[in-house]
């Protein structure tokens, strides 16, 4: 699983931050994601997911983490 994949990078370099991380409603994925599966408003929610592991794994090692958002500001600040 890609997570825990993050979490031994982490885990072995203790100065390794996360990111870059983000929300962007321009991404490939969202643009792209299949109509079938749910079209962008699944992409998006899929992102938010993914966004706040992202986070949440930054915080359970004190990590620094670098953020983006384009065009997505209400969605970011849902996560925050």
């Amino acid at each position: 699983e890609w997570l825990q994949e993050l979490e031994t990078h982490v885990s072995k370099h203790p100065h390794l931050l996360v990111g870059e991380i983000g929300m962007c409603k321009m991404a490939r994925f969202v643009r792209e994601f299949p109509k079938e599966k749910g079209g962008k408003a699944t992409a998006l929610q899929l992102q938010k997911l993914v966004f706040r592991k992202q986070l949440e794994l930054a915080a359970k090692w004190s990590r620094p983490v670098t953020v983006h958002c384009v065009n997505a500001h209400g969605l970011f600040m849902e996560v925050m």
